[in-house]
């Protein structure tokens, strides 16, 4: 859990969407989180309620190269570009936000609800 790297882009996300999207308010950014917690939360809260049907180890494999390519995404996004331009594309901006949503999306696939099931178990 702690490894993924799913708490640091929670935490610096409104710092991300910041640089990313320039110009933009206190309100928007909080929004920006707001809506990733929302997104974890009914992910989560569908994973306990299906993990049965779709099993422990797919949604385990899946999350984590979910958590994976979105990471990816978020390290093209900021090297991606020339040196000279210090303005965001929409293709950079675009990877910023799939990449920070996937991250959160995989880990409430995986890591989230499944840690502590599994754990119970044993």
């Amino acid at each position: 859990q702690q490894i993924c790297g799913h708490i640091n882009v929670l935490n610096f996300a409104p710092a991300i969407f910041a640089e990313v999207f320039g110009s933009a308010t206190s309100s928007s950014l909080l929004a920006t989180t707001v809506i990733l917690g929302v997104l974890k939360f009914l992910l989560t809260t569908f994973v306990i309620f299906e993990v049965d049907k779709i099993g422990r180890r797919f949604l385990l494999l899946s999350g984590v190269a979910i958590i994976t390519i979105s990471l990816l995404m978020i390290t093209a996004a900021y090297t991606l570009g020339s040196e000279q331009e210090s303005e965001f594309t929409h293709a950079q901006r675009a990877l910023a936000v799939v990449g920070c949503s996937g991250v959160v999306a995989g880990y409430a696939l995986s890591y989230a609800p499944l840690t502590w099931l599994i754990v119970s178990e044993i």
